[in-house]
């Protein structure tokens, strides 16, 4: 019974992709909303990518950016500032029922966050300077780990694929260069991707041997 679950639990994918193309590359569009590191309100994500196909793996390469990030904390960051990134993920599409399909990926995001306005620094704070006080700029970066899990329609075709998951977005960001101590968090955000892409048609061979 279980070597039966297991053969199923591998045919299930190979079968509901036989009509999909060999490969295919494309867009991914990611809207999202929500997530605070401390005192940092991150706001709306909005996040173009590219990806590549092959089988029920997707490998992307996106842009996040958070237009405007809210502060509790005026003096230090500034009323609000902008976020930009440079994110790669790799993702498991699991099909379930007719068209349904889950996500499960991960990977690395490297953040920028700048402000417009520049707030008073004092040297004992920062000790980039012996006394008094100095104008800066507020920028902080930071690596931050990512998990995306996601569930949504996807249509195959044969030289296309198309889709929508309704995703929950995880991060772990740590912005060790925020005076005085930095600041660090785990970030939760709901989101929708938008995927369209398009390939070479699958061998008749390769489709034949998927759809046993």
């Amino acid at each position: 019974m279980l070597r039966s679950a297991f053969v199923l639990a591998v045919m299930i994918p190979t079968v509901a992709r036989a009509d999909g193309p060999a490969f295919a590359v494309g867009l991914d569009y990611t809207v999202g909303h929500g997530g605070h590191v401390e005192e940092l309100d991150l706001g709306w994500r909005l996040e173009p990518g590219l990806f590549l196909r092959v089988g029920s793996w997707q490998a992307t390469v996106s842009v996040p950016t958070n237009p405007k990030v809210r502060s509790d904390n005026p003096g230090r960051d500034t009323e609000e500032m902008t976020g930009v990134g440079l994110s790669g993920r790799l993702a498991y599409h699991l099909p379930v029922g007719g068209n349904g399909v889950v996500t499960l990926g991960a990977g690395f995001t490297r953040r920028w966050m700048f402000a417009h306005a520049s707030v008073t620094r004092s040297c004992m704070q920062t000790g980039t300077c012996i006394a008094g006080t100095y104008l800066e700029s507020p920028s902080y970066h930071a690596w931050a780990p990512q998990l995306r899990i996601g569930i949504g329609p996807e249509k195959l075709l044969p030289r296309m694929v198309m889709g929508v998951t309704f995703e929950v977005i995880v991060e772990a960001i740590g912005f060790n260069d925020v005076p005085r101590d930095g600041i660090r968090g785990l970030t939760l955000m709901a989101g929708a991707t938008f995927t369209i892409g398009g390939g070479p048609r699958a061998s008749r061979a390769r489709a034949q041997i998927a759809g046993r």
